[in-house]
């Protein structure tokens, strides 16, 4: 009854010592400051450790930038004769987070030159002479001193020297040169080009005819973001009516155009696929071009076929009728 009045009863006892207070006093949490075991003397011992470290660290550069370094070469031309009076052009890495020293020598009557008695890690040659050609990959290179056996090129001796070869130039011709871009008509219709002028020309005129095949469109497919699917199909043709083409070999220093194997028309087509590693969403070729009227030109060509659709053509001709066409800015037609 008591309690139904209003009375407070008391909680019953238990046993459970989850439910006991905790009366025992509440420690503080420990200060941020100082760690009282960190001393000075301590710390002035870790700070000589430290300097001592990156001075034998820094020993250990200054040594491996001293590696001797003695270097052999010769400089021939395409027809493995010897050219004399080339410049040679030597970089050493020897210094440390500074630009290395640098080198010159020349070509003897032999094509030989060398360098002795420096120091570096690797060493860089560069070689050139006036009125040759000097190819990057024929040219010039980079040799390990410090680890030779990593080196991507066989470190030279005075029994076998590093040969290198320049291109010797050519008489060349007054030329036409030029870039041009233009777009691609989806559609599948055709392009005219002038590869005279470098210009789009209507189709009766034109030298060059080019078209994107206009079953090979590649769809949205409802993306919100515009991009095209992966691996879709598509192609394109080039055309010279009356002349024709062939793509360009013997590399960037082949300046004369082949007297015959041309053909009317290129064709190129790119499968649809998803997964292939060799499909690609351009194509950029060179070509020598046979005219119509038995003038030549080479252009480098490039067909995009993905959005506005577009190519570009960069285009040396020679008018003369000559087949040379190895280029000289002084000589350009304007």
């Amino acid at each position: 009854m008591f309690f139904l009045l209003g009375g407070k009863s008391e909680k019953p006892t238990t046993n459970d010592s989850s439910e006991k207070q905790d009366l025992r006093p509440k420690q503080r949490p420990k200060s941020k400051g100082s760690d009282p075991r960190i001393t000075p003397e301590l710390i002035a011992r870790h700070e000589a450790a430290t300097k001592k470290l990156e001075q034998e660290a820094m020993q250990k550069i200054k040594n491996v930038l001293r590696t001797p370094i003695n270097f052999w070469g010769q400089v021939i031309d395409e027809d493995q004769n010897p050219i004399q009076g080339a410049q040679i052009r030597f970089g050493a890495t020897d210094k440390y987070f500074e630009t290395g020293s640098q080198y010159h020598a020349v070509s003897d009557k032999n094509g030989l030159f060398r360098i002795e008695n420096i120091k570096g890690i690797s060493l860089s040659v560069r070689v050139k002479k006036e009125g040759y050609y000097s190819p990057r990959e024929t040219s010039g290179g980079s040799y390990d001193y410090h680890q030779p056996q990593y080196s991507k090129l066989p470190i030279p001796t005075k029994k076998s020297p590093a040969v290198f070869i320049l291109k010797k130039k050519g008489e060349a011709e007054p030329l036409v040169k030029y870039t041009k871009g233009s777009k691609i008509p989806a559609s599948g219709a055709p392009v005219g080009f002038d590869l005279k002028r470098g210009t789009v020309v209507p189709l009766a005129k034109a030298d060059l005819v080019v078209s994107g095949y206009p079953n090979h469109k590649p769809t949205y497919q409802g993306k919100k973001d515009y991009s095209y699917p992966w691996g879709y199909e598509w192609g394109y043709q080039l055309k010279v009516a009356g002349g024709g083409l062939i793509e360009k070999q013997g590399g960037k220093y082949a300046f004369v155009a082949p007297e015959n194997g041309y053909q009317e028309t290129f064709k190129f087509d790119m499968p649809q696929s998803e997964q292939d590693e060799d499909w690609k969403s351009k194509d950029n070729r060179i070509f020598y071009v046979r005219l119509a009227d038995e003038t030549y030109a080479e252009i480098n060509f490039r067909y995009v076929p993905g959005g506005d659709r577009f190519m570009v053509v960069n285009g040396l001709y020679n008018p003369s009728g000559s087949r040379n066409l190895e280029y000289d800015k002084s000589e350009r037609i304007k």
